[in-house]
């Protein structure tokens, strides 16, 4: 039978029929192979693979963090405005009755994130309704009423705080009213008209201004500056015309997370849960994106991260300066 042979190996070939012609006879076919293959590359040290593995998740890593940062910012100052919105037209809806028909708060002990005034500065553009209270989480809805100072309108030194940039930034240019500007406030007792008396910035080891005065006054607080939140941006006006009497029973003592530039301490349970739960949607993610076609795992997956992305950085907003 005859020989099949590669064209490189045909003169090697014939030189070996030639000295065995008796080969040729034989009864299978011989396959003559070029035995010159190209030599196999080294696989690199182990040290500069491992070295290469590292740099490679140090950069994946840095880029995911980079984009979550991104992303908390877009929150803090562009989603959140959303649910500053939400929260107003809602607290809007529920303050509207009873002012009207003379049943919203007056004083003494007040529920925390209850409604007790509608707050007007026709210079900044400004219409917020106040709820009670100045932690981090009730300063989401509005601006909040300190516990402990009267309610505006009433004899004493009424004290507010608002956000500076975060969840709609109420204050954001409180830095712009000057002497003589009037701010209006309404609450159960009726509409009350402030004029602004000057501005100042309050480190912390200064006098605080947020104490009890003889004159009737307005004091509204948010955070400088604007993003570092490190002091407190305090406007002082005093009242037009005759003070509301107001009810006892105040509260007496405050927490420190109540006084602007502190976070709720109780925000970190919420976002270790919240954190876990992203990790593991993460890995489950990363399982069906394997297994599944690409559009069904995206369309499963792609909103429940997104989800767990928001509630994180909701919960980390909980951490900052409630003023911010």
């Amino acid at each position: 039978m005859t020989s099949l042979r590669t064209p490189r190996a045909q003169t090697y070939a014939d030189a070996r029929v030639a000295e065995h012609p008796a080969a040729t006879s034989r009864s299978h076919v011989s396959v003559v192979v070029d035995d010159e293959r190209p030599a196999p590359i080294a696989p690199p040290p182990r040290g500069k693979l491992a070295r290469a593995d590292v740099l490679a998740v140090g950069g994946r890593g840095l880029t995911v963090f980079g984009l979550l940062v991104v992303g908390f910012i877009v929150h803090l100052l562009g989603a959140s405005v959303l649910e500053h919105g939400r929260a107003q037209a809602a607290l809007e809806r529920s303050f509207r009755t009873p002012l009207a028909f003379g049943q919203a708060p007056l004083g003494g002990i007040i529920r925390e994130g209850t409604p007790v005034a509608v707050l007007e500065i026709p210079h900044l553009g400004v219409r917020e309704v106040v709820v009670e209270g100045t932690t981090s989480a009730q300063l989401k809805k509005g601006p909040g009423h300190l516990r402990t100072s009267p309610l505006p309108g009433q004899r004493g030194n009424a004290v507010l705080a608002g956000r500076r940039l975060s969840y709609g930034g109420p204050f954001l240019h409180l830095d712009r009213l000057r002497r003589g500007a009037l701010i209006r406030v309404i609450t159960g007792q009726g509409r009350s008209v402030y004029v602004v008396q000057g501005s100042r910035v309050v480190a912390p080891h200064h006098a605080d201004p947020i104490g009890p005065t003889r004159e009737s006054r307005l004091t509204l607080v948010t955070s400088d500056p604007p993003l570092l939140a490190n002091r407190r941006l305090v406007i002082t006006a005093s009242l037009r015309g005759t003070p509301h009497p107001a009810p006892a029973g105040r509260a007496s003592e405050l927490n420190r997370d109540e006084l602007g530039l502190q976070g709720e301490p109780g925000a970190v349970v919420p976002l270790l849960l919240w954190g876990e739960l992203l990790l593991l949607a993460g890995a489950v993610a990363a399982f069906l994106y394997r297994r599944w076609p690409r559009w069904p795992a995206y369309l499963v997956c792609t909103p429940v991260i997104l989800l767990l992305i928001v509630l994180v950085f909701d919960s980390f907003a909980g951490l900052l300066p409630a003023t911010l």
